[in-house]
């Protein structure tokens, strides 16, 4: 007889993004506020979580509006990025056929003496 025992995370796909985001995440600051929602998805209060993190309470409610409206890409750093591409967004699409994208890769050359 084989018994599984599943964690509540395991069905939560919400849960399981941020858990993913930690993971991949190389940033102190990015780690702590994906820490807030995680907790939040969890079902812990605002002042709890501000507690646990050692945040202010009104920091938490900060990270948790923005997810709530933006998703993670509301908890990185610099929000106005987000807040620019979005008003763009509808202008690329409307011309993707005229638009196109080119990357430049810089060669750098070592001299060697």
């Amino acid at each position: 007889m084989v018994i599984y025992i599943f964690n509540k995370d395991d069905s939560n796909v919400e849960i399981q993004a941020v858990k993913k985001a930690i993971r991949e995440n190389k940033s102190l600051r990015m780690h702590k506020r994906y820490m807030v929602i995680l907790h939040h998805l969890k079902g812990y209060l605002n002042c709890e979580i501000a507690e646990m993190e050692l945040l202010c309470g009104n920091t938490v409610g900060t990270y948790v509006n923005n997810y709530k409206k933006y998703g993670l890409d509301g908890l990185v750093i610099d929000n106005a990025r987000i807040h620019h591409a979005k008003l763009v967004q509808p202008f690329l699409e409307q011309n993707k056929s005229r638009l196109t994208l080119i990357f430049f890769h810089h060669i750098v050359q070592t001299l060697t003496w």
